[in-house]
């Protein structure tokens, strides 16, 4: 038993996570953005009709960069209801670095 507590303290140190409530908060904002950006995401290439414009080759690339933006802006709306503004702005920075792109 103590390796997989050791494994979910490594994890809630990792994420920052303060205590089980707050872990349930973070991952239902983390369940309701990517089910809004997916959804938000069909809609916004739907209404330009892209599908049906462009090869695949250049849709698919386009949709999955989309999809990237579109769940950084959500994540950050999402949150703010539930008071967890400020842990996934630092989080979505945090990620941006990573992949070389500063705010």
């Amino acid at each position: 038993m103590s390796k997989i507590s050791n494994y979910i303290e490594n994890f809630y140190a990792r994420l920052e996570i303060i205590s089980h409530k707050h872990f349930i908060v973070i991952m239902t904002i983390f369940a309701i953005t990517g089910s809004l950006a997916l959804f938000l995401t069909v809609q916004v290439l739907s209404i330009m009709n892209l599908k049906e414009l462009l090869s695949p080759f250049i849709f698919w690339p386009l949709r999955i960069v989309t999809l990237f933006i579109i769940y950084q802006i959500t994540l950050i709306l999402v949150s703010i209801p539930f008071g967890e503004y400020r842990y996934f702005l630092k989080f979505v920075r945090k990620f941006l670095l990573r992949i070389g792109i500063k705010i």
